[in-house]
């Protein structure tokens, strides 16, 4: 699906709900995390997409500003398309939050699922993603405190190495 190295975040919903795991019931908490990221990150989605929702910059409206990325794309092709939705889902990823307390980083195990995202004029992607974790002791107070936070975040999918940016 996609990684993360300690991008900006904020955490916008927390959903806490019963889970089964056989006769057992378990709290589950559902988070949606929200981030206004580059429109490179289409390309983690796939290679045609960015292109195909933007374009190169009006050289008419902007003069001669010369830009050396010929991949930077900031124009908009079709600001009426809403959110998009994006299927599929990466099961039992590595999770950081990053600076969840002062001393300390939350790593834990979570389904990435309900990707969405809001294409922007500039070259901004307004992206979400809903973390479905099943929190140990004391994570589930430490997840309840973390609603409207802004804070970084890293995922990585299960069997690959969690960066945890530059902390």
């Amino acid at each position: 699906m996609f990684t993360l190295s300690a991008q900006q975040c904020k955490i916008q919903h927390l959903n806490f709900r019963e889970e089964k795991h056989g006769d057992e019931s378990v709290t589950a908490v559902d988070v949606k995390v929200t981030s206004d990221m580059s429109n490179d990150f289409l390309s983690y989605l796939s290679p045609t997409l960015k292109g195909s929702l933007y374009g190169a910059p009006d050289t008419s409206v902007q003069g001669s500003i010369i830009h050396d990325n010929p991949g930077y794309m900031p124009r908009l092709l079709y600001p009426e398309m809403g959110t998009i939705k994006w299927s599929g889902e990466m099961r039992k990823a590595q999770v950081c939050l990053h600076g969840v307390t002062k001393k300390s980083n939350l790593v834990l195990e979570a389904d990435v699922n309900k990707l969405a995202f809001v294409t922007k004029e500039g070259g901004t992607v307004e992206v979400s993603f809903r973390l479905q974790v099943v929190p140990e002791g004391s994570m589930l107070g430490k997840l309840a405190g973390m609603l409207g936070v802004e804070l970084k975040v890293s995922i990585a999918p299960e069997g690959e190495q969690l960066d945890f940016g530059d902390d």
